[in-house]
């Protein structure tokens, strides 16, 4: 939380810089500039946000033709319930739910759900007495990923572009950036639970593969 909040006063508390030179970006944040389709003045806020460059990422994958689609699935999967097919007969569906209260994010579990992924915790991963906490340190940890970040972010990037263009402020809340980032992991967890197969478990590589899943089309392989 305290890494993030430091990032945070130094998005906000002073105009980012002017161009990728500035900002001394790593080949492949120079790259990704190059290829999406942001406003320049959104640069040191993307690459404050997210950290270093996703390792393995192929920063071609974020092509001005595809962007538009990229966004549209990450909005897509940030609005959604979640996505298992045996929670749909609940009428709302559950969803990730969290609140902002004293400026923390807190989110609101219920031991029903989460007891679908304290079946499948990553190999190593314990569970603990208060069952809720085992799945928040899986969320909170996965959503630490630059790689995630980068991910569930992108629909506010392309809000802060747009904004940008107009030249127009924005304010950027921590909090809810958190909260966006927390909710698309929770979604990926409770999706890749639905498909996992009899005895399978949870895995960083399982959770990669599905974040950059995002990224690419049906027609189109992963390039590490």
């Amino acid at each position: 939380m305290s890494f993030v909040r430091r990032l945070f006063g130094q998005a906000s508390g002073r105009q980012p810089p002017a161009s990728a030179e500035a900002l001394d970006l790593s080949v492949e944040w120079r790259q990704f500039f190059e290829n999406a389709p942001l406003h320049e003045d959104t640069r040191g806020v993307v690459t404050g946000f997210v950290g270093p460059w996703p390792e393995g990422l192929d920063p071609n994958l974020f092509s001005s033709s595809s962007w538009p689609a990229i966004v549209r699935r990450v909005r897509e999967h940030l609005a959604m319930p979640y996505p298992v097919a045996e929670f749909r007969k609940s009428s709302p569906p559950p969803r990730p739910d969290y609140r902002v209260v004293d400026g923390k994010v807190l989110r609101a579990s219920k031991v029903q759900i989460d007891f679908y992924l304290l079946l499948v915790l990553p190999a190593g991963e314990q569970v603990s007495a208060e069952l809720g906490d085992p799945v928040w340190r899986l969320i909170e940890r996965y959503s630490g990923w630059p790689l995630a970040k980068l991910v569930f972010l992108l629909p506010r990037f392309q809000d802060l572009s747009e904004v940008a263009t107009r030249g127009e402020s924005a304010l950027l809340v921590i909090e809810e950036m958190l909260i966006q980032v927390y909710t698309g992991v929770e979604n990926v967890l409770f999706g890749l639970w639905d498909h996992l197969p009899e005895g399978g478990r949870l895995s960083d590589e399982l959770v990669r593969d599905k974040l950059v899943s995002f990224l690419i089309s049906p027609d189109q392989s992963v390039r590490s």
